[in-house]
């Protein structure tokens, strides 16, 4: 199993390639983010941009960002005042404009080999996807959709703003033009010295082509008397032999997520830092279906519950 390094896809906010960009200096402290970017950071969390190197990709932020934030009235509070959005930080109510939007052209709050997911993963899974994204607000001391604290239990109430059924196609027009309309007002030099994306984007198309090259896992291709001794050494034998005669389906469904983990750990296909385990960069996992009875996972605790060191020599070198 590697070593983890570094957590791809968290590298919070990097501002290298954005153009005349500014820490703010306080006194006695080091340089810290301005609020704007800090606001700008969440919403990019929100719509599921990781970098803005492009008009494609500021197309696409811009898009989305008012189905994003619809509960706040975006389109109007731009038509009508020239600001998006009010967020508040330190206990101080600011605006966020397009102005904001635009001045950080160059940035990145993701470092994913894809400057963003699919519109239709976004607007399909964003309800689900909006919870977390209001908790990174929390903890990092933005807060753009509000939220509410229970004193007497000392908990956070998250008050999840329900957008599913609005997201209708006078919604989708809506958030067409306005992207339009802002990307008609941008500067006309906004996307002009491309040379300092140049070596980035060497890297991804790099680890692009890796993970073009990663093997893919076929349950199917592994001999069946492997499969049973797999599941036989990770659970109970007589559980085993019991489903797999009685509820072949659901043997199979289990047979698939297990010796599915336990063959990326035997191939070095997962990174460990040695408290939790990642599967490596381009990997499909899901570890929500590893998910503990009292809620919560981690990889390498199921690695050690489910015997997959002993599993390891029968799958090790199965590459397809």
């Amino acid at each position: 199993m590697e070593e983890r390094k570094s957590a791809v896809g968290n590298v919070g906010v990097n501002y290298q390639y954005i153009l005349n960009y500014r820490l703010v200096s306080k006194p006695n402290e080091t340089s810290v983010l301005p609020p704007s970017t800090k606001a700008m950071h969440w919403c990019m969390m929100a719509t599921r941009i990781n970098r803005i190197f492009s008009e494609e990709d500021l197309n696409e932020f811009l898009f989305r960002l008012p189905i994003a934030l619809h509960s706040l009235n975006l389109l109007d509070n731009w038509i009508t005042y020239d600001h998006l959005m009010n967020y508040k930080t330190s206990d101080t109510i600011l605006t966020f404009s397009t102005r904001d939007i635009i001045s950080h052209f160059g940035i990145e709050v993701s470092d994913s080999v894809n400057n963003f997911i699919s519109r239709d993963t976004f607007l399909s899974e964003f309800e689900s996807h909006l919870t977390k994204i209001m908790l990174i607000g929390l903890f990092s001391g933005v807060e753009v959709l509000p939220f509410k604290t229970d004193l007497l239990s000392e908990t956070i109430i998250i008050e999840k703003p329900s957008i599913a059924h609005l997201i209708d196609e006078k919604m989708i027009k809506d958030a067409e033009f306005f992207a339009v309309d802002v990307l008609s007002m941008a500067p006309k030099d906004l996307y002009d010295n491309q040379d300092r994306f140049k070596d980035k984007l060497l890297e991804i198309e790099r680890r692009k082509a890796i993970i073009a090259n990663r093997p893919k896992f076929n349950l199917k291709a592994i001999p069946a008397d492997i499969r049973d001794q797999c599941m036989e050494m990770m659970f109970d034998t007589e559980w085993v032999a019991d489903s797999r005669l009685n509820a072949p389906d659901d043997y199979e469904d289990l047979a698939n997520k297990y010796i599915y983990l336990a063959w990326l750990f035997a191939n070095d296909l997962m990174i460990s830092d040695g408290v939790m385990a990642d599967p490596v960069e381009g990997v499909d996992l899901d570890p929500m279906n590893y998910e503990f009875e009292d809620g919560g996972f981690n990889l390498l605790q199921t690695y050690d519950d489910n015997n997959f060191e002993a599993v390891k020599p029968l799958l090790k070198g199965l590459l397809f």
